[in-house]
């Protein structure tokens, strides 16, 4: 699902990552991956396919609430999930109270493939994060959780859209914002 934010992140991401689980692989230990100390903006284009009969978990940690500067930071993940894989996918972000966060996730499931996304954000001036799932295969399952923290003067806009295109797919949303 593509809008003005998209286009935008498409045209001028400035870095990029290619992940690919192949198939019949259980990766035990987490990939992890940090991004610190952001002093520019950062448009990220993240692109993820778990192979068939695979496991992962991936954890991106995303920080930059010492840096004072107006930034614009955006997280675009592209995920394909084949055949009886299963991922859990954890994105961590704490901004500074000047950025602007925008995040996009595009998720697509195949046949008896397991989806974990759980989405923690605090800090950011503008959070906007949008999820879109496709659960293409049967019995096929999406399990999102996401909660978001900031200061009063903060503004979110939070999306989740699942279709479900095949039998016996299940899809789980839970969304928490808090602001204080």
């Amino acid at each position: 699902k593509y809008d003005k934010f998209n286009y935008f992140n498409q045209a001028f991401f400035n870095d990029s990552i290619n992940i690919e689980i192949k198939d019949n692989l259980i990766i035990n230990q987490p990939i992890i991956i940090k991004t610190t100390d952001i002093k520019d903006s950062l448009i990220s284009n993240i692109f993820i396919k778990i192979g068939k009969d695979s496991q992962a978990e991936i954890i991106f940690i995303n920080n930059n609430s010492d840096n004072k500067e107006s930034l614009y930071f955006s997280q675009n993940i592209f995920l394909s999930a084949l055949d009886n894989s299963k991922l859990n996918l954890i994105n961590l972000t704490n901004l500074n109270s000047e950025t602007l966060s925008i995040n996009n996730k595009n998720l697509e499931s195949s046949q008896n493939s397991l989806i974990y996304l759980y989405d923690v954000f605090s800090g950011s001036n503008f959070t906007r994060s949008h999820v879109y799932s496709n659960l293409n295969g049967k019995d096929s399952k999406v399990f999102h959780k996401s909660f978001t923290i900031s200061n009063n003067q903060s503004q979110f806009d939070l999306l989740n859209s699942i279709d479900h295109f095949s039998e016996n797919s299940f899809s789980n949303i839970s969304t928490k914002a808090v602001l204080f």
